[in-house]
C-alpha cells in the first residue's frame, strides 16, 4: 500500500499516466510532420487535444488503482498470527417508559482468530448470555472478513473499487486519504461503504461510511458514520500503558432508532477494540437501551 495517503505529498497512481504524455506528443509530433501543410495545424490541434482527453483519463481512471485492499498489517485482526484472541464483556440494560431499568443482560464473548490468507481472515465466535440470572450458550459461529473489516463469503475475495480521494481532520489536522467503495447483499438489504483510509495513522480506517437500502422500494433503512476523534491517546490495557485510538458512530434507521457509540481501540489487542459506551434512543430522544463493552482479557499468538 506505498500509494496510500502519506500526508500531503501522495499522488494517485494516474498522475504517473500523465507523466509518459510527453512520450506520446512526440510521436505525434513525427505524425503531424508527414501530413499536408494546409491541414497541419488543424490537425496537429486535434491530436492535442485528444492527448489532452486521454491524459485526463489517466488520472480519473487509473488503470492500475480500479481496486486496492487495506493492508493486511493495518488490519484489527490481519497483523496478529492465526490463534490470537480476545475476550470481551457486553452488559446491556433495557430501560422502561420512565428511564428505570427493566432488563440487564451480560454477554461474555471471545473471538479467535483461525485462518488468514492473502485477502482476508476468519473468526471463531463463541458466547454465553446470562439474563435474569439464566446463562444461555449461543451457537458457535464461523465468519469471514476482510481486511476492511466488513464480512465476505468464504467463497469470495473483498473487492473496493478507489473512488476519488479525500481528507479526514482529526484533531485540527487533515490527513490525506484514499478512499475505497465496496458492496455487498445482506438480509438487510444491498449494502454500500466508503472506507476512509490512511496508511501512515492507526487506526487507519480514519472513517467510515454505510448506508442499507432496501432493494424492494429503494429506501435507505438504515445509514451509519464512524469518525476518528482523536489518537495517541493513553490508555491502560491490562497492566501496561498502550496508545489509543478514540473513535464515535452514529446509526440511524428508517424507524427513527439512533445509536450513538464511543468507543476505544488499541492496535496492541486482537480486533483492537479496548472498550466502547453505547446508548439507543427513540425517535423521540428516549434511551431505550444502553451496554458497555469492556475488554476482559486477550492474547497474542507466538
Amino acid at each position: 500500500m506505498g500509494d496510500a495517503c502519506r500526508g500531503n505529498q501522495a499522488l494517485p497512481n494516474g498522475v504517473l499516466n500523465l507523466f509518459s504524455t510527453p512520450l506520446r506528443v512526440l510521436s505525434a509530433g513525427r505524425w503531424v510532420r508527414r501530413v499536408d501543410g494546409r491541414r497541419r495545424g488543424r490537425d496537429l490541434r486535434a491530436v492535442m487535444a485528444l492527448l489532452g482527453t486521454v491524459a485526463w483519463l489517466s488520472i480519473l481512471l487509473p488503470a492500475h488503482a480500479q481496486e486496492f485492499q487495506i493492508a493486511r498489517q493495518h488490519s484489527a485482526w490481519g497483523r496478529f498470527p492465526v490463534g490470537s484472541w480476545q475476550r470481551v464483556r457486553i452488559t446491556t440494560q433495557t430501560l422502561d417508559a420512565d428511564g428505570k431499568v427493566e432488563t440487564v443482560a451480560k454477554t461474555d464473548r471471545k473471538s479467535t482468530l483461525t485462518a488468514i490468507d492473502a485477502s482476508g481472515f476468519t473468526l471463531r465466535i463463541e458466547a454465553t448470555v446470562e439474563v435474569a440470572g439464566r446463562e444461555f450458550e449461543a451457537p458457535v459461529q464461523t465468519v469471514r472478513y476482510g481486511f476492511s473489516g466488513e464480512p465476505i463469503s468464504s467463497d469470495a475475495d473483498e473487492k473496493i473499487t478507489l473512488i476519488e480521494p479525500s481528507t479526514v481532520t482529526i484533531e485540527g489536522l487533515d490527513v490525506a486519504c484514499r478512499v475505497g467503495q465496496l458492496q455487498r447483499h445482506t438480509d438487510e438489504g444491498e449494502v454500500t461503504t466508503r472506507l476512509f483510509y490512511s496508511d501512515s495513522m492507526p487506526p487507519y480506517i480514519l472513517r467510515r461510511e454505510t448506508k442499507i437500502v432496501e432493494p424492494s422500494s429503494g429506501k435507505q433503512v438504515v445509514q451509519e458514520a464512524s469518525a476518528t476523534l482523536f489518537v495517541g491517546m493513553p490508555l491502560r490495557v491490562k497492566q501496561e500503558i498502550h496508545t489509543a485510538a478514540v473513535q464515535t458512530v452514529v446509526r440511524s434507521d428508517i424507524k427513527g432508532i439512533v445509536t450513538r457509540t464511543l468507543r476505544w481501540l488499541s492496535s496492541a489487542v486482537p480486533g483492537e477494540l479496548v472498550s466502547a459506551s453505547t446508548k439507543e434512543l427513540d425517535s423521540q430522544g428516549r434511551v431505550l437501551r444502553r451496554s458497555l463493552v469492556e475488554l476482559v482479557d486477550y492474547h497474542v499468538a507466538p
